[in-house]
């Protein structure tokens, strides 16, 4: 799994255009290739795509230990690692699927503290919509328990499965 790291500390997220990762290039290449692998494997196994680029971080606090700061993905873009040769970069595309939101985490904070989480449009495309309104009521919605959004950035394998049975109950 990637290290994340804040891109910004201001809350205006439409205006950060630039990503930083700290990996040496070797191990970030073995990270890359183990995702592509895995994501292959689901698309071979299942039919689905199960590479996602997570953006959008609530770091929060749980009701039993208010010290601890846990993190939840709020917004999951479908993506793909390709690379045209063995010496070329790695490349990470937007597939132009519907984004994902963390139904998890909303349906939790529903259930246990009553918060109702701004609504998140259907099927929505990646090129169709700006976070930042979505993110700002979101942070709105939260302001008493001092929660913030953070701007973190991750990519990783989810179930697929999990990603079929979620899209067949929004439909």
């Amino acid at each position: 799994q990637f290290k994340s790291y804040s891109l910004e500390s201001s809350s205006d997220y439409s205006s950060s255009k630039k990503l930083l990762g700290f990996e040496f290039d070797t191990e970030l290449e073995k990270k890359l290739l183990k995702l592509q692998k895995k994501a292959k494997q689901a698309v071979e196994e299942t039919g689905a795509n199960s590479l996602y680029l997570s953006y959008g971080f609530l770091e929060y606090s749980s009701e039993k230990e208010p010290s601890t700061k846990l993190l939840a993905p709020l917004i999951n873009i479908p993506v793909e690692v390709s690379q045209k040769d063995a010496l070329s970069p790695y490349t990470i595309t937007y597939t132009g699927a519907p984004l994902l939101e963390n139904f998890a985490i909303k349906e939790r904070l529903k259930q246990e503290l009553g918060l109702v989480l701004a609504d998140f449009p259907d099927f929505l495309e990646l090129d169709e919509w700006d976070c930042s309104e979505y993110f700002n009521s979101i942070e709105d919605t939260l302001a008493a328990k001092s929660w913030k959004i953070k701007q973190y950035l991750s990519i990783n394998n989810l179930p697929p499965l999990n990603m079929i049975l979620f899209h067949d109950l929004r439909e």
